[in-house]
């Protein structure tokens, strides 16, 4: 399993280096692919930076795009995606997180495609995460940041969610670390514990 996690600085150095790009929205599908191996490479470097063992499949896996996992905690895969405004220009403007697979309009991902999925706002290189379990069979979610928040919406299942929110990749790990144990223990982010969606 070593070579597994195994990441070699080349895979990510000369991607990163410089910050993040900005895409304010969907562009041509060559620059797309450019753009999205770029959000990839960061969120490796991220990553590991905080301790997560990572491995990138190198867009061999349709449905997720890395794997991460900490010692002694189950395998996580991840799907990256940029989240991009419907106004650039505006500041306060909402972001559209897609869920759906790339190239496929409408195409959900499966309820067991991926574990997390980790959306990269760009303008600001932060990084927002979701349980696969809690996207449901939603093709896109919006993302309004706390500071511009004027009216908590009711019906938004992710009106409190805070960015950069990377515990929730450890929340997600020991969900299903206690479910390899026989352990119905709820987990703190209540999100996940849905027994309608099946792991």
């Amino acid at each position: 399993m070593s070579n597994l996690f195994a990441l070699e600085d080349a895979e990510h150095s000369d991607v990163t280096q410089g910050g993040a790009i900005y895409c304010p929205g969907p562009t041509d599908r060559a620059e797309r692919r450019i753009l999205g191996d770029a959000s990839e490479f960061e969120f490796c470097k991220q990553a590991v930076i905080r301790g997560w063992q990572v491995k990138h499949n190198g867009g061999w896996e349709p449905d997720y795009d890395v794997i991460v996992r900490k010692p002694g905690q189950p395998i996580l895969t991840v799907q990256i995606k940029r989240a991009w405004r419907s106004n650039p220009e505006a500041s306060e403007g909402s972001y559209t997180v897609p869920c759906r697979k790339s190239g496929e309009k409408n195409a959900s991902y499966s309820l067991n495609a991926f574990h997390v999925l980790a959306a990269h706002l760009t303008d600001i290189d932060a990084w927002l995460f979701f349980g696969r379990r809690e996207l449901g069979d939603c093709r896109s979610a919006s993302y309004t940041l706390p500071q511009h928040r004027k009216k908590k919406r009711r019906d938004c299942r992710y009106a409190d969610r805070v960015h950069d929110n990377w515990e929730l990749l450890d929340q997600v790990a020991a969900m299903y670390s206690q479910q390899s144990l026989g352990i119905g223990q709820p987990m703190s982010h209540a999100l996940l514990d849905n027994p309608k969606i099946p792991l």
